[in-house]
């Protein structure tokens, strides 16, 4: 869009263009890795590589009233 960036609300509206500030540049030429970058860590022995979790217990009654309060 070549319109100003100056809604308040996001609801149907895109990017904005600016004459001023560029988005991207111009891709560079290929440049090889420092050798230093990429290291082996841990002897090639196994890990456990597990993702973040919570464990919850919830009782919900479908029927009539659980846990009794007496």
């Amino acid at each position: 869009s070549s319109a100003p960036g100056d809604q308040q609300k996001p609801i149907n509206r895109y990017l904005a263009s600016s004459p001023t500030v560029r988005m991207f540049r111009p891709t560079p030429s290929n440049v090889n890795l420092n050798s230093t970058m990429l290291n082996n860590t841990g002897g090639s022995s196994s890990h456990t590589n597990l993702m973040p979790y919570l464990c919850i217990h919830f009782i919900i009654a479908l029927v009539g009233i659980y846990p009794s309060r007496h």
